[in-house]
């Protein structure tokens, strides 16, 4: 008598806990068929020569003047690798700020006046790649700031629920490089 009263107790446990299993099963089934990357990408003309644009880049020391992200922590403990400057270079940061968190920025490849690539890795969440590309323009120069996501590159537990926000990765991240470059503009332009 005992035994069949918990096991009446427990069924609407036991049905919830079916609804759940069935929910997780189906996002997990799903993702398989969600792109396994993402592609953010943003440009703005900057109204001053490739050279000074392409520098303020190319100098992890100063990206605390435009980068959309340290304005958000400028507490935030980090530490440069090599001159800083060009290829090799690279640099950590860590916050308490979970919009900042962690991870660290390695500089890959420089084509001076040209591009610049990065593999960026954000602690426990795989690593991205980044480019900026710096062209002529009559009225100033074009920055393009671009990021590819891969969910092979995440922790395998993570990947399923990575797939989904490739989804979102654009909208998410999309805004801080624009402001970003607005903040490019605004140094470039405080300078004149």
């Amino acid at each position: 008598m005992f035994d069949n009263k918990i096991i009446r107790n427990m069924k609407p446990v036991i049905k919830v806990l079916k609804w759940i299993g069935i929910v997780i099963g189906a996002l997990l089934i799903i993702s398989f068929i969600l792109p396994g990357s993402s592609h953010v990408e943003r440009s703005r003309v900057i109204k001053a020569d490739v050279p000074v644009v392409f520098n303020l880049v190319n100098d992890l020391h100063q990206w605390q003047k435009w980068s959309p992200w340290y304005h958000l922590d400028t507490s935030a403990k980090m530490e440069y690798f090599g001159s800083g400057i060009g290829k090799g270079s690279a640099y950590t940061w860590h916050s308490d700020n979970k919009n900042v968190g962690s991870g660290r920025m390695d500089v890959t490849d420089v084509k001076d006046n040209e591009y610049i690539t990065s593999d960026l890795h954000f602690e426990g969440m795989g690593t991205s790649k980044v480019k900026y590309t710096f062209a002529k323009e009559a009225n100033g120069t074009k920055v393009t700031w671009a990021m590819d996501s891969y969910s092979s590159e995440m922790p395998v537990y993570m990947r399923p629920m990575s797939k989904y926000f490739h989804l979102f990765m654009d909208k998410m991240i999309g805004p801080d490089f624009e402001q970003g470059l607005k903040n490019m503009d605004s140094v470039v332009l405080s300078k004149k």
